[in-house]
């Protein structure tokens, strides 16, 4: 008897348990996907990254962790979309002018002379062309999904000894750009391009080797680039847009239910706009590291605007010809995104493009 009691008594319990959804067995481990970023955890994007990773678990509730890398821990920068597509990592954040320029023809398409008075105006703008398809199909395809999108606010003009305003100024100056449009756009002005890392940039301006760079506001107080810079000239002009791409299989293998928490949360703006705040914020910090240092900030005068736009249709030219022999909607792209542009109220779009009939 009192052994069918105590028989009893655990057939009880064990219903118990399983009715009140208490039992182990019955609950999965939750799914942990790897986010990596070249980037530190403080830095563009990351406060983009971490917010979508912690919706993701919260809509989930729980099912879902994530996981982070920082700061180069997987790779070199340009290696991130490999990695992504690879499953390195399951999510990753990557430039895809820099990864992958073989895959990606449409997304350089921010690296042109187009003006971003903001990282938010940007991210506005290339999230529109993406959500009408305009950019390239390899970032939704059997390899990546993308997440989500944010623009960078693009580069001034920083000279340590002489102001410019003029291509007059400009002519002759040693300027460190980075390989691209920065130097057409050099010599264009009738300056020398140079080609150099960043670290020695500090020295090399104090030397005398290099008169000058192109540059966003961000990273100046980080490489202490305030301290030797006596003049800034806008507008800035060129920039790139980053992704967060999760990694296809990992995708395909996630519940149903999970796949469909992604795909909402991936038709959201609010998480590149939260990393294009980042950098608004990060960019707004470069200009005050500037104005502590008494530097003067100048504009170039329209008629060397007007001249530089001249000089830089053969890049426009190219950039669409180059794409249009793909097949790819080049101009029609271009239109698209100075249209946008202009719609938010900026007042130059592009620096040496015009959509026909403006």
């Amino acid at each position: 008897m009192k052994r069918m009691f105590l028989i009893a008594l655990m057939v009880v319990l064990a219903n118990g348990l399983v009715f009140n959804g208490f039992v182990k067995t019955a609950s999965a481990a939750p799914t942990k996907l790897l986010f990596a970023s070249f980037t530190s955890d403080k830095s563009f994007m990351s406060d983009g990254i971490k917010a979508f990773a912690k919706d993701l678990e919260d809509k989930s509730q729980g099912r879902v962790k994530a996981e982070f890398s920082w700061a180069c821990a997987l790779g070199k920068i340009p290696e991130y979309y490999d990695l992504t597509a690879r499953g390195v990592c399951d999510v990753g954040f990557a430039n895809p002018v820099q990864c992958a320029k073989d895959i990606f023809q449409m997304a350089s398409i921010s690296t042109l002379p187009f003006t971003f008075p903001t990282a938010t105006i940007h991210t506005k703008a290339i999230w529109e062309l993406y959500k009408k398809g305009y950019l390239d199909k390899a970032m939704d395809d059997e390899k990546v999904k993308t997440l989500f999108i944010a623009g960078d606010k693009g580069s001034i003009l920083l000279t340590y000894k002489k102001p410019v305003k003029t291509l007059a100024d400009a002519k002759g100056l040693k300027l460190h750009c980075v390989p691209g449009m920065h130097m057409t756009l050099a010599e264009v002005m009738g300056a020398v391009p140079v080609d150099m890392a960043g670290a020695e940039v500090y020295m090399a301006l104090q030397t005398g080797t290099i008169d000058g760079h192109f540059k966003g506001y961000a990273p100046l107080p980080n490489f202490k680039w305030c301290e030797v810079t006596k003049y800034v000239t806008e507008p800035q002009m060129g920039s790139v847009f980053f992704a967060v791409f999760i990694n296809r299989n990992t995708y395909n293998k996630l519940p149903k239910d999970i796949q469909g928490i992604i795909d909402e949360m991936a038709q959201d703006p609010k998480y590149g706009l939260i990393a294009a705040k980042q950098m608004d914020d990060l960019s707004e910090a470069g200009k005050q590291c500037l104005l502590k240092h008494g530097v003067q900030f100048l504009e170039w005068e329209p008629s060397a605007l007007e001249e530089l736009g001249k000089g830089l249709v053969p890049l426009w030219n190219k950039w669409i010809a180059d794409r249009e022999a793909k097949g790819l909607p080049a101009r029609k792209t271009l239109d698209e995104f100075y249209a946008l542009q202009a719609n938010m109220g900026v007042k130059i779009p592009a620096i040496g493009y015009k959509p026909t009939g403006r």
